[in-house]
């Protein structure tokens, strides 16, 4: 008997039954036609982009590979020099960088002695040692500096002490490539390391300083005990050296400054200028043994014919006055001359006979600049022929400009203006400029930053400032009450031209300082009433009042008054 299952029942015949299970194959799932268009068409725009990237490697790396051959077709020596003038010369670190852009440089930067030639102590000790035999034969400019003099504790100090040391064990030993050499030492170093009896034949400039005040020892550094031919430039700051040994010397340029203890006198610093007969600059500071000995009269002359800078500072006044008797310079050397004049300077700093050096500095002098701050006065004279004098007073100030003969107007000095720059007012009272008051040339009054700070609430001065030529008065970062000074100041010369005295008019009023423009035409001193009445003052006679760079008032013809007017309706508004 046959029998017709469904799937999953069971049937039975005779006394055998079977359980027959049956299972249907699975059925195909049939996909859209327009889901297999979109992912046919999503793996040909990938297709396509990612052939896209692919041919964009390839013109990058094309190029890249282009401008490799170009780097390549450059010289290695160009590269060499590009190298050398590009990186600080104090440190080895940026040409250990370069050597890490691509292989060619790599090869470039360690296979060049001149890249490796500069020597610096804030380098490693490792580094040091990597530089000194890369650099082969090459060269060497060093730079040493260890500590400051400003608060350094006695632990600091001894491993400054240990890093010199250190130092200049390691360049010690490569003393005849020395070329350029720099050290700032924070102690004396070993007579072996400095001094030696073997010559140096590269070695063209050394300067050497010590970070103390003073010399800590009474022995100075023989430094010249071996040859150097080529020795050009010398610096020596605090450090005494053997004096007698510059006779083998061909210098260029001599620096001497604050030598304190076993500094030269004034005939070994005499010496030496006249042994080197190429001197192209030469300045000499605080040397306080050149007062111990007397200058020599009459003087044999020295002639440094290619010299084109000279400074003399804070050396006594008749030492000074002394060289410049016995160089014979060139007409065109800059010469800047600074002194701190204790008490009158008849007795202190004039020449005690006859000299045309008054002449020598106005000869071609633009300005004479008088700063009084809190302190004492300061002079300037701006010109080939510079001087910078620290003096006690005004009366000084008048005797230094009657030497100097610009006290008056005259043919020879009409043209030469004097500023003055004040700093505090507190010296306007009890006559202090009196001395000076009269001088016809004063052409210019700059009243500093922190003049009006201390103005008084009301400005009443014992002081009538005349100056019959002033023109132009400048007022610097304006403060406190210093618009109502200048109003004073304004009435007191108007009240002069009234009465027995004629000063001229006051040409120029001028507001600046280091606020931005925009913030300063937003200050309030411009809606003040003081201010208002500045602007009222300059058009009734013809002054211009500057602010910041803007014109607030006109200056020319009958129109002024008008234009100083408008100006008004502008800040009023």
């Amino acid at each position: 008997m046959d029998a017709s299952l469904a799937p999953g029942t069971t049937g039975s015949s005779g006394n055998n039954s079977e359980t027959v299970l049956i299972k249907s194959s699975p059925r195909k799932e049939k996909i859209p036609r327009a889901r297999s268009r979109n992912r046919q068409d999503t793996i040909t725009d990938l297709t396509e982009s990612i052939s896209e990237k692919i041919s964009q490697c390839d013109t990058e790396s094309k190029r890249a590979q282009s401008m490799c051959n170009q780097v390549h077709l450059v010289p290695i020596e160009i590269w060499t020099k590009i190298f050398y003038y590009t990186l600080p010369p104090e440190s080895q670190a940026q040409g250990e960088t370069l050597a890490t852009v691509c292989r060619y440089w790599d090869m470039i930067v360690n296979n060049s002695p001149t890249l490796w030639s500069a020597i610096c102590s804030r380098d490693s000790m490792e580094t040091i040692s990597t530089s000194l035999i890369k650099s082969q034969q090459a060269s060497l400019d060093l730079y040493g500096s260890w500590g400051t003099p400003l608060r350094i504790s006695p632990s600091a100090i001894a491993e400054f002490v240990r890093r010199q040391r250190e130092f200049l064990a390691l360049v010690s030993s490569h003393r005849q490539r020395w070329r350029f050499v720099e050290l700032r030492l924070v102690a004396p170093p070993n007579r072996s390391l400095i001094s030696n009896h073997e010559p140096n034949p590269r070695l063209e400039h050394l300067s050497v300083s010590i970070t103390s005040y003073t010399w800590p020892i009474n022995e100075p550094l023989d430094l010249f005990a071996g040859l150097k031919p080529r020795l050009r430039q010398l610096s020596l700051e605090t450090v005494p050296i053997q004096w007698s040994t510059f006779s083998a010397l061909n210098l260029s340029t001599l620096r001497l400054t604050d030598i304190e203890n076993l500094g030269p006198h004034l005939s070994q610093l005499y010496d030496i200028l006249a042994a080197c007969p190429h001197l192209e600059e030469v300045i000499v500071e605080s040397i306080s043994s050149l007062a111990e000995s007397k200058p020599l009269y009459p003087p044999r002359l020295v002639e440094l014919h290619r010299l084109r800078k000279l400074e003399l500072k804070y050396i006594e006044a008749r030492v000074m006055w002394w060289l410049l008797e016995v160089l014979r310079i060139p007409t065109d050397c800059s010469v800047l001359l600074e002194e701190q004049v204790k008490g009158h300077p008849r007795d202190s700093l004039f020449p005690s006979h006859p000299t045309d050096l008054p002449n020598k500095c106005l000869s071609r002098a633009s300005r004479i600049t008088v700063t009084v701050p809190m302190g004492s006065v300061r002079l300037t004279l701006d010109g080939l022929w510079g001087l910078d004098l620290t003096l006690d007073n005004m009366d000084a100030v008048r005797e230094v400009l009657l030497w100097l003969d610009v006290a008056e107007i005259s043919p020879r000095t009409e043209n030469l203006p004097i500023e003055m720059k004040w700093r505090s007012s507190v010296r306007l009272k009890d006559g202090f400029f009196n001395p000076v008051c009269g001088f016809g040339n004063v052409r210019r009054i700059t009243i500093c930053t922190n003049f009006g700070a201390d103005c008084p609430g009301t400005v009443k001065y014992s002081v009538t400032l005349l100056f019959p030529g002033l023109q132009e008065l400048r007022i610097e970062d304006p403060i406190g009450r210093i618009v109502e000074l200048v109003v004073f100041l304004l009435h007191e010369r108007q009240a002069a031209r009234k009465g027995d005295m004629s000063p001229d008019p006051l040409r120029t009023v001028v507001f600046y300082g280091r606020e931005a423009e925009e913030v300063a035409q937003r200050s309030p001193f411009l809606r003040s009433e003081t201010f208002r009445t500045l602007l009222d003052m300059a058009s009734a006679s013809d002054m211009q009042v500057w602010w910041y760079g803007k014109l607030m008032t006109g200056s020319e013809g009958p129109d002024s008054t008008s234009q100083g007017r408008v100006s008004q309706a502008l800040l009023l508004r």
